[in-house]
């Protein structure tokens, strides 16, 4: 969201809540995603994934203090996690 737009960072935080779940239900939000793409073969997913995965460790995730104080720390070892299985 643009500096200043509060409705905006709170609507982008609720979008990536999920990143910050429990990790029951952050790994059921990646196999919801992973049935969205049925045309890419498991290598193909898997760099594609890996690639979104290392770009949401790199990035700014929540626009909000509040999305920050919530769900950053879990949201960190759920991608973390995900990426050391995504490698492995």
């Amino acid at each position: 969201p643009a500096a200043g737009d509060g409705p905006g960072a709170r609507v982008c935080d609720a979008d990536l809540a999920v990143l910050g779940a429990p990790p029951e239900r952050y790994r059921e939000s990646v196999a919801q995603l992973r049935a969205e793409q049925p045309a890419l073969d498991d290598a193909q997913w898997r760099a594609a994934r890996r690639a979104v995965v290392e770009d949401l460790l790199g990035a700014h995730r929540y626009a909000t203090t509040t999305g920050r104080e919530l769900w950053g720390a879990r949201a960190r070892a759920n991608l973390r996690d995900e990426l050391s299985s995504l490698r492995g």
